[in-house]
């Protein structure tokens, strides 16, 4: 069996091995523990009413089903995916990136994996299963995720690169990270929307293109410029406290750019934040 998804960043192993023990039925919840001999009770924690399964824990709880639901009416999934349920339900959960496309796929990945979080929190910590919360905490993880991948560093930052060869190759362009001088740093911002809901994010490298810091958040309601505004305001503030003074900025929204250079009128809409910054 294998799963596979873009998912290349360090902070991301935790994920693979959680997929990987998903995919081979050893994740390791209640009745699989039981199994094996564990003195546990095989109840769900969540719903008190049925055997804990990797099915039913992530899936068919009614609990966790109110976390799919939410992404659902919040469209950030098309469709509720794993709906079948005993068994089969892993089966269906395989043939995923025949049905699915590579952003359905990563954002399934993280609802999954804030929903397992959240219920070794609450096994763990005492901390109430909130669905919503779940949710929102996916949705960071997603925006964290598009801030890394869409601003990679090159391996070498040097090198050729060629455009291949397709129709679409004038409908492009292909923007590289391009390292500060050395000992300094450089903090990139960027934010996006998705339906009515914004989110945004920050990272912070060094010259080396090592990653110093990095942190997304969603926003709710509000414009591309708002968030990416919260979001170069929370980037800053994240270094400074973090004990860098001296840093490069760098993001692709023109009009948040010049209101930061006061080159021109500032917008009404981030002028509290502007002037924050």
């Amino acid at each position: 069996m294998a799963f596979s998804l873009d998912l290349e960043y360090r902070y991301n192993a935790k994920i693979k091995i959680f997929l990987w023990q998903m995919c081979h039925n050893a994740l390791p919840v209640r009745t699989t523990l039981a199994t094996r001999g564990c003195q546990v009770d095989p109840q769900c924690p969540l719903c008190m009413t049925d055997s804990e399964t990797i099915g039913h824990l992530l899936r068919t709880c009614p609990m966790t089903t109110l976390v799919w639901n939410d992404a659902r009416q919040h469209q950030w999934l098309s469709c509720l995916p794993l709906t079948t349920h005993t068994q089969k339900w892993l089966a269906e959960f395989l043939n995923f990136p025949q049905v699915y496309n590579k952003q359905m796929l990563q954002r399934i990945t993280f609802l999954l994996w804030c929903i397992w979080k959240a219920c070794n929190a609450t096994v763990f910590k005492n901390e109430v299963f909130h669905p919503l919360r779940c949710l929102i905490q996916a949705k960071k993880l997603s925006a964290e995720w598009r801030i890394r991948s869409c601003m990679s560093v090159d391996d070498h930052f040097s090198g050729s690169f060629s455009t291949p060869n397709t129709p679409f190759k004038n409908h492009f362009k292909i923007i590289r990270w391009h390292p500060p001088i050395p000992g300094r740093t450089k903090l990139n911002f960027d934010g996006s929307l998705q339906g009515a809901l914004a989110a945004g994010g920050f990272i912070l490298r060094d010259w080396r293109g090592a990653l110093l810091l990095a942190g997304a958040s969603h926003y709710g309601n509000t414009s591309v410029a708002m968030a990416e505004s919260r979001a170069l305001w929370e980037g800053i503030q994240a270094a400074l406290t973090a004990g860098y003074t001296s840093f490069d900025i760098e993001g692709d929204n023109a009009l948040v750019i010049a209101a930061v250079k006061n080159d021109g009128g500032l917008p009404w809409r981030i002028t509290t934040v502007i002037s924050d910054i």
